[in-house]
């Protein structure tokens, strides 16, 4: 019978150990394991040896003080020390003042960068003789990622106001919001408490929210509060959680950011998940936004720029005598051009790191901005005059490009017309992708759009050199095809 291998011993992820120091203390440390191998020491306690010499009295605080670790999160426990306390249950939190002198008394440093201030703090301790006694003072901190003061600064710079609402103490939450740049301007800024925060009525709260910039000691409902009167002065809010008790201000604010690790009813409650637990996630989120944003609005002066340029053909044609200027499929064929054509070639417009320069709309704000409408307007009038010059023949123009001989003339101002009225529109499409001089800017990397009004352009041509019967056009002689292309770009250049 062939002997079966037995499997392998899975060591834990998480190992909790203990070892005697050279001064007669005793340490506390979590190993950490990935694929098999022990990574670093994830967190150290350091715990004075009891008098009594109860070794499970010592053991049972150990693992209380263990418990008490992760539960909180922490990455870093930088010093400890004991101290009597006189009343208060086994496990207790205890004032900052008296941690600060407790910390003083100890004999291990604490560098000017890791002040108490900036940390976390949760006192251990038993209950012996009657008398609750501290055995030690965790001073937890999690260090503020690199990129996160920078992401708050781009933040800041888009006009999206940071506001930190967090549980821990005052001083704590105002430290950190100064190393991570949320509080920069300590007279204009607000700090508030949970308890200032509830005696201020909802009208005293809207006025004191364009400065606010750090919530301590922050309830659950606080978050929600805070939404929905972000929302009534017409702010757009978004909200970051991960808890249970973060639901409700996920659902109520405009978009809720997730965390990947947090519960899964804030992940259900949230719009975003964000993976990685990086603020810079969320700002790249911000930025696609906006880029989209950037994208519908391209789209849309396209695309009203055709529309009413049409309309005004089919308005102004009748009165000058003109029934018909643009055949059934000639319509046709400009309603995908500006419809489908147009959705596919502005889809992929660039990621522009300057749209986090704009300030953020209101929530009131139209879809249809002044610049919109004043390309919108600019375009159409001159693309509709453009083609009304054609119709009309002024400065004989038109006379100038149709050969002698023509069998239709008619016909071929129509179609002359024709030619200018699309090629106008595709280059539209380069003064609607650029709100600058350069028509062709970051053009490389939007290749949709090269593709796709390349295609209509070139399809344009032979249309208007082989589709006669379909399209109702005659063939141009290549001095018509260049006077049209020349009449486009003075339309283009007064756009």
């Amino acid at each position: 019978m062939p002997r079966v291998k037995k499997p392998a011993k899975v060591k834990e992820p998480i190992r909790l150990r203990m070892k005697e120091l050279a001064n007669g203390n005793k340490s506390l440390y979590l190993d950490i394991y990935r694929d098999g191998k022990r990574t670093y020491e994830y967190l150290k306690m350091y715990l004075i040896p009891e008098t009594d010499n109860n070794a499970r009295r010592q053991n049972q605080a150990t693992m209380n003080a263990a418990n008490a670790i992760k539960q909180l999160g922490a990455r870093e426990v930088y010093a400890c020390a004991t101290h009597p306390v006189l009343s208060g249950p086994a496990i207790q939190r205890i004032q900052d003042s008296e941690i600060k002198q407790m910390v003083l008394l100890n004999t291990i440093p604490i560098p000017p960068e890791k002040r108490i201030e900036k940390m976390k703090l949760l006192s251990v301790a038993k209950i012996s003789d009657g008398k609750t006694v501290l055995m030690a003072v965790l001073c937890l901190r999690d260090n503020v990622r690199t990129d996160a003061v920078e992401t708050v600064q781009i933040l800041n710079d888009a006009g999206i106001q940071v506001v930190m609402v967090t549980g821990d103490a005052e001083e704590t939450a105002v430290a950190i919001a100064k190393e991570a740049g949320i509080l920069a301007d300590e007279k204009k800024d607000v700090v508030l408490t949970h308890e200032e925060m509830e005696k201020l009525s909802d009208e005293e709260l809207k006025k004191v929210l364009p400065n606010l910039r750090v919530v301590s000691r922050a309830k659950p409902l606080d978050k929600k509060r805070l939404v929905s009167l972000s929302q009534q002065i017409d702010n757009v809010c978004g909200m970051t959680g991960d808890g249970v008790n973060d639901a409700p201000a996920l659902k109520q604010a405009d978009i809720g950011f997730a965390m990947g690790d947090g519960t899964a009813v804030a992940q259900e409650a949230g719009d975003v998940v964000i993976l990685n637990n990086s603020l810079t996630s969320i700002k790249d989120c911000v930025l696609n936004s906006r880029t989209m944003a950037k994208s519908v609005g391209k789209f849309l002066i396209f695309q009203l720029t055709v529309n009413i340029s049409t309309l005004l053909m089919n308005i102004i044609a009748p009165i000058l005598g003109w029934t018909e200027p643009f055949s059934i499929v000639q319509i046709l064929w400009i309603n995908l051009i500006m419809d489908t054509l147009a959705a596919m070639a502005f889809g992929g417009e660039p990621i522009l790191d300057r749209y986090m320069k704009d300030q953020p709309a209101k929530r009131t704000d139209n879809i249809l901005t002044p610049y919109i409408k004043s390309a919108i307007g600019v375009s159409a009038i001159f693309i509709t005059l453009g083609s009304i010059l054609i119709l009309e023949n002024i400065g004989g123009i038109t006379s100038w490009v149709i050969p002698a001989g023509c069998a239709d003339p008619k016909l071929y101002e129509k179609t002359f017309m024709f030619a200018f009225f699309i090629y106008a529109i595709i280059f539209n499409s380069l003064n609607t992708r650029s709100e600058k001089f350069n028509l062709f800017e970051h053009i490389g990397e939007n290749k949709k759009f090269v593709l796709v009004m390349g295609a209509i352009f070139v399809l344009q041509t032979i249309i208007i050199e082989i589709g006669g019967k379909v399209f109702n056009t005659t063939l141009l002689e290549p001095r018509a095809l260049l006077v049209s292309i020349c009449l486009l770009y003075t339309s283009d250049a007064a756009d």
